[in-house]
């Protein structure tokens, strides 16, 4: 965590003002504001703890205001490389543990179909397409109705491949009418100049780009469509300079590590924050995915030291033994092309079908017993005692967790695990 390069402020009189040229933002502090930010300046890079205790020392407030000032800053994203601690969770954190606790519906997930116009060598998608059984139109209405009656506030909707779906804008008119933020992921090879105009007037709250190189012959060799990198980019460059919260996604994997490092620094040029994700599910089919992922602890090491290079990445938060594994069921739920409601997209239980009930009867009568019953220390029984613990993020979904089934444990998970808390601490 530091101050951003991209900060620059000048105090005039009673108050301090700050602009921030990468987010084209202004702030008007008070006078008291300046010392603070001079101590942040000197202390350089550290930990929130470190960051703390320097302005602490170098008498800019007590202990509790400098931690709100501080956080606030994160906020704001004047500061950057971190995340407020648990006591001082970010807006959309702690409305995300309200809902949880009081059983409200906070974010839906939409997989509007599962055909698509790449064939990625990695996917999890390997039953065939049924266009004839997807959700209509009208349904979508009805079900995005639901929804905002239920409270839901942000809607990520994805595939398959969104662009492929004829009712798309239709369905993205009626989430934004009722109040949704929308969040769309596709791989852009289909965005044509009309269909892109039509996005911007939605005002979605974001648009995220599937790449898996920096280079076109590696994430060609991904997709198995050749010119799909240059498609993809276009469509990338234009959701950027137009304005609109743009993020690029891949998956870190055997067959792409070799070109993360030209991804990341391509990521950077663009000034597009790239999510990684090492993480490779089985496929519908139960198609193992471990020829796919990478296989030693120091593979995965490599790959993060680069991308903490290019990204500093927030440090992790502490982990809860007896707390939750994942956000699995939590506030949210998923809807596949079919009608099916799950806790969420990899988890693969069957809650019910809107075709059947609607969808606010299967919500309430869900059984999320199981779910919040198993804890972390439920998944393995050393993790208490693992010194990777605040770093470990295993996926439900990789230990085949349903109600009633014990879960497994995969070595995967603990290779990423000591392999991101590595890479946290510089080793």
């Amino acid at each position: 965590m530091e101050l951003s390069k991209d900060v620059f402020y000048r105090q005039y009189g009673d108050s301090v003002y700050l602009r921030h040229v990468g987010l084209r933002r202004d702030l008007l502090l008070n006078a008291s504001a300046y010392q603070a930010l001079e101590l942040l300046k000197a202390a350089g890079s550290g930990s929130r703890e470190e960051l703390l205790k320097a302005l602490v020392t170098g008498g800019a407030g007590s202990e509790k205001g400098c931690a709100r000032f501080l956080d606030s800053l994160l906020a704001e994203g004047v500061i950057t490389g971190g995340e407020a601690e648990k006591d001082d969770l970010s807006i959309r954190n702690r409305m995300l543990e309200l809902c949880d606790k009081e059983d409200r519906l906070f974010s839906a997930s939409l997989e509007l179909t599962y055909r698509c116009n790449e064939r990625c060598v990695h996917c999890y998608v390997d039953d065939a397409p049924d266009v004839d059984r997807e959700l209509t139109l009208a349904e979508y209405k009805k079900l995005i109705d639901d929804l905002g009656d239920m409270g839901c506030m942000y809607l990520h909707v994805t595939g398959g491949e969104v662009l492929l779906k004829r009712e798309l804008l239709p369905i993205l008119r009626r989430a934004v009418s009722r109040g949704m933020a929308v969040d769309l992921y596709t791989n852009g090879y289909a965005m044509t100049d009309e269909l892109f105009d039509e996005l911007k007037e939605l005002h979605l709250n974001s648009l995220s780009y599937s790449l898996y190189g920096g280079t076109p012959a590696v994430h060609d060799a991904v997709t198995k469509v050749p010119g799909s990198f240059e498609r993809t980019l276009w469509a990338v460059m234009m959701t950027k300079c137009a304005g609109i919260d743009t993020f690029i996604k891949t998956v870190v994997m055997r067959e792409n590590v070799a070109d993360f490092e030209n991804l990341l620094k391509l990521c950077r040029r663009l000034d597009i924050p790239l999510k990684a994700s090492y993480e490779i599910i089985d496929t519908h089919n139960g198609v193992s995915a471990e020829k796919h992922r990478l296989e030693k602890v120091e593979d995965y090491l490599s790959a993060m030291r680069l991308q903490h290079k290019y990204f500093p990445q927030p440090t992790a938060g502490r982990r809860d033994p007896d707390g939750p594994v994942c956000n699995a069921g939590r506030g949210g739920l998923a809807v596949d092309p079919y009608g099916n409601v799950k806790h969420c997209l990899s988890l693969p239980v069957n809650l019910g079908n809107i075709r059947e009930r609607p969808i606010r009867e299967i919500w309430e009568n869900r059984s999320t017993d199981w779910l919040k019953k198993l804890t972390f220390r439920d998944v393995c029984g050393s993790c208490e005692s693992c010194q990777y613990m605040d770093s470990c993020g295993v996926c439900l979904a990789a230990t085949g967790a349903a109600p009633g089934k014990i879960p497994i444990l995969p070595d995967y998970p603990c290779k990423l695990a000591e392999a991101s808390h590595r890479a946290a601490l510089g080793e």
